[in-house]
Formats: C-alpha cells, structure tokens, sequence
C-alpha cells in the first residue's frame, strides 16, 4: 500500500513547524503592505536630556506656518553662572532642538534648518490629511509579553487603521510631556 506524503512523519516534523512560520510571518509583514502616506512631516527631536521644558514647545504651527516662540538664530548668550540658571538652561534647550523633516517617498528623515523648514506648509493636527498618525509601537513586549518587557519603549510606527510601518527615526522623537510631531506638510 503506498503512503501519502501527507502521511508521511518526516513531512509533519518539518512542514508543519514551516508552515506556521510562514503564515506568522505573512500576518506580521501583511501591515506594512498596506501603508502608503502621502504627507511628510516635521519634527523636533534633542541631543540634551537634561532639558528645561517640553521639547517642542518652541516651535508651532501658526496659520499653516512654522513659528518659534523664540527664535533659534537669535538666543542669547550663556551667562555660564554657577550653578547653571532656569534661563541657561532654557537657551540650551532651545541650542539642542533639530528640526527633521521625514520624507515619505524615500523613507528617510533628514535635518532641516528652521529657515528652510519655514519654506513649507503645514497641518498642526496629530493625524495627517490622509489618515495617518504616528505612535510608539507596542510590539516591544516580543511576541511573549511576559518575557521580553522593555517598559513600553518600541520604535515609532506610522499608523492607519490596523496597518502600521516602523518609523527609522529617533527615539529622541517623543518628550518626556509628548509627541515632537510638530505638523503635516502640506503640498
């Protein structure tokens, strides 16, 4: 009586286990497939975590425009007192802040100058014209929570629905208040 292959133990010990990954696998890259953002955006991330204040609360959106409440090219200078001031502080706040623009179509992030980044419009809102929002992952835990615990701290995924794609930005991206997102570009 011949055998099937099906039937066959070697087919089950190695098969199986393969196709499960493969099915894992499709269901874990299946999201990516879908996210296609058609907005850049801009934002704030710092070198300096010893920083006086939000991140971003310098700069703003302000009828389609960045603003900054104080402008980068022109802070004062340090008054290098002993100890290190509230206003000290502050300017190297403000000296630590880049401005980044991420560029959708290439999937890259780059530094802009705040000259250059006034040049563009903006959207202020958390969720671009397209639907898209950006958000810490919480895939960190590992696919076994209880075992790979990191604190919540994933990498940055774009979102839209159940469709997510990470983010290769910084994790300087978000604040010790919130996000650095600072607005949506708009063509």
């Amino acid at each position: 009586m011949k055998r099937g292959t099906l039937s066959n133990p070697i087919f089950l010990i190695v098969g199986v286990p393969l196709l499960f990954l493969v099915v894992v696998g499709l269901i874990g890259y299946t999201p990516n497939l879908f996210v296609h953002p058609k907005h850049d955006f801009l934002y704030v991330t710092m070198n300096n975590y010893n920083y006086y204040g939000n991140d971003n609360t310098n700069f703003y959106v302000g009828d389609g425009q960045l603003k900054a409440y104080q402008d980068p090219r022109s802070l004062p200078p340090l008054s290098n007192q002993t100890p290190e001031t509230d206003a000290d502080r502050r300017i190297r706040s403000l000296q630590s802040m880049q401005l980044n623009l991420f560029d959708v179509s290439d999937w890259k992030s780059r530094p802009i100058s705040f000259e250059d980044a006034q040049e563009l419009r903006y959207d202020p809102a958390s969720v671009s014209p397209d639907g898209y929002s950006i958000e810490r992952s919480q895939s960190a835990d590992g696919f076994f929570p209880f075992f790979f615990i990191d604190g919540g701290r994933g990498e940055f995924v774009i979102r839209k629905g159940l469709g997510s794609r990470t983010l290769p930005i910084s994790n300087d991206y978000y604040s010790y208040r919130g996000s650095g997102l600072v607005g949506w570009v708009i063509e």
